[in-house]
């Protein structure tokens, strides 16, 4: 049984983990297999993309909306989000980054796919988290700032 690459793990981590796994077969268990469910969970957690989670939710949700709209989010998705933050885990996104990618949809002038964005953030519904990172921060640059 493997615990892991030096450096990467130290000594005494090894040594602590040769304890768990010596006193998991002393109670009839094999640590192997105990340890499989924690790998299966994290390779899943890893698939459960932000990109994966969106595509899944605009297919469950564009029945109810107009074909325009629903290829309206999915582009304005594919064009200003994806881009930035589709290959993230879903667990890996703060909301402090999901500002800064507001951020960037402002500084590019797609003023509208900002709007849309904010609107369909699950977090404007959670104003004391939204306040606690600071937000609303101005968003819009100056005029000195915009790029020519």
């Amino acid at each position: 049984m493997a615990f892991g690459a030096y450096p990467r793990v130290s000594l005494a981590d090894a040594r602590e983990k040769r304890d768990e796994a010596w006193s998991m077969l002393c109670d009839g268990r094999d640590p192997n297999v105990a340890k499989r469910p924690k790998v299966e969970a994290n390779i899943e957690a890893s698939r459960q993309t932000f990109e994966r989670v969106a595509r899944e939710w605009h297919g469950n949700a564009k029945a109810q909306w107009a074909a325009i709209h629903a290829s309206d989010i999915i582009r304005s998705l594919e064009r200003d989000v994806f881009p930035r933050i589709g290959s993230l885990p879903i667990a890996q996104l703060t909301p402090p980054l999901i500002l800064g990618v507001l951020r960037e949809i402002v500084a590019t002038g797609h003023i509208l796919s900002f709007a849309r964005t904010v609107i369909r953030n699950p977090d404007r519904k959670r104003p004391a988290v939204r306040r606690a990172n600071g937000w609303p921060r101005k968003l819009r640059p100056e005029k000195g700032d915009q790029k020519a």
